[in-house]
């Protein structure tokens, strides 16, 4: 109780003072207000690089007592002003938000700690075409199990929004199904739990300063899918040889691999699995019906939302299959069919997660589709059996010792008969 007394006295000390201080002390003036405006820029001095989107102009900045900033004033669409302003100590303007590519007439003022204006210099700049516009040619929209899914190619890492929209009545009205956010290069969405029925699509781009792509549109039919019933999963039993049976060493019970199917995840804390063994670590599930498997989920137990996309969440993983009554131990032996192999991204392309990244791997979670290549011909095949092989962690790799969290695993599809 002393020590509370003893820091809200200080507070109240600190707070007077800061009061009597800032009413006693007198306004100082840091600049002449009848100081004559600043010289204006030197033409001959001034440069213009033009990129995507933007350009760069770099003048010599005017020897003057003055001068406070340069500010750059430009439409970068029709009817819509902008500036740009750099301090005294910069010698670079940085012009953003072009709609298009083109010829832009800029104006170049010098302004002085009076704010009073010095004569205006013209310039052209001549952006190239904005990534927004760039990268739309590349957007695509494809039908997937129970939704869609979409894509492009975004070469410049610029922030990009794509937003998703669908004609869900048949009336001709288009509704917001979601935005996505992303810097990523090869960016890519997934918006799931829709009807398997024909319905019209259409998807757009959008950059930070609003300006708009033209937009897609496509007719697609979500594949019928389901989410398996986790009432019948059990482990195998007894435990496979190689499969990871090191779970945390005073707290099973918290910790135990069963919490990865207890649906309490990511709402309820206990929800979490930690193994303690070298990478990889195997694990397998009896799922107690037979079933054709579309896609995964994996979400990161919220406790540990702080781990999403570092340290011990997986990174990659492998996913076999087995239709048979009591498969064997050797994934490659024959009892096993490679069903998917599957590497976790950061959604917005960052090289850290931002805090929309690990919202979403704890909401969201990340979806896996299983889809044939060329090493996985048929990743469709009846199984009674699923096996996970986490190879990496996002901190370690195969053949070091780490331990995993995976705070949910749902598991979607079809069943068989």
């Amino acid at each position: 109780m002393k020590k509370i007394m003893c820091y809200f006295g200080t507070a109240v000390l600190l707070t007077a003072m800061l009061f009597f201080s800032c009413a006693e002390e007198e306004r100082i003036t840091y600049y002449d207000p009848d100081a004559p405006a600043p010289a204006k820029l030197d033409p001959v001095t001034v440069t213009v690089k033009n990129l995507p989107g933007k350009s760069v102009i770099k003048y010599q900045t005017p020897d003057d007592e003055n001068l406070l900033y340069v500010k750059a004033v430009y439409e970068s669409a029709p009817g819509v002003i902008r500036e740009a302003k750099a301090s005294v100590f910069i010698d670079t303007l940085l012009l953003e938000g072009f709609n298009v590519a083109g010829n832009y007439p800029v104006e170049l003022v010098c302004m002085g700690k009076n704010e009073k204006p010095s004569g205006a210099i013209s310039v052209t700049v001549s952006p190239l075409t904005p990534p927004v516009i760039e990268a739309f040619p590349s957007l695509t929209l494809n039908a997937s199990f129970g939704g869609v899914r979409g894509a492009y190619q975004n070469l410049h890492d610029s922030e990009l929004k794509v937003s998703l929209l669908a004609d869900t009545t048949g009336t001709g009205n288009y509704e917001l199904l979601r935005s996505f956010v992303s810097t990523g290069r090869n960016s890519q969405f997934t918006y799931l739990g829709l009807e398997s029925k024909e319905t019209h699509f259409a998807a757009y781009l959008q950059d930070r300063w609003g300006n708009r792509s033209d937009t897609l549109y496509s007719t697609l039919t979500p594949m019928f899918e389901e989410e398996i019933d986790k009432d019948t999963w059990t482990w195998y039993s007894p435990w496979l040889p190689s499969d990871c049976q090191v779970y945390v060493e005073n707290n099973a019970t918290l910790y135990g691999p069963a919490n990865m199917w207890d649906n309490k995840n990511p709402m309820d804390w206990t929800a979490g699995t930690v193994g303690y063994a070298i990478l990889p670590f195997t694990t397998t599930i009896k799922l107690g019906a037979r079933v054709m498997l579309s896609h995964i989920t994996l979400y990161v137990a919220r406790i540990f939302s702080g781990i999403a996309y570092t340290d011990s969440a997986p990174k990659v993983f492998e996913v076999y299959g087995s239709d048979l009554d009591t498969p064997g131990d050797n994934l490659f032996g024959g009892d096993w069919n490679l069903l998917g192999q599957f590497v976790s991204t950061i959604p917005s392309g960052n090289t850290t997660p931002t805090r929309a990244d690990i919202d979403h791997a704890v909401d969201d979670g990340d979806v896996f589709f299983f889809e044939p290549t060329e090493n996985i011909p048929n990743p469709y095949l009846p199984t009674r059996f699923v096996r996970i092989r986490f190879v990496e962690t996002w901190w370690k790799v195969s053949g070091e010792s780490d331990r995993l969290f995976i705070g949910e695993l749902d598991i979607w599809g079809k069943y068989e008969q």
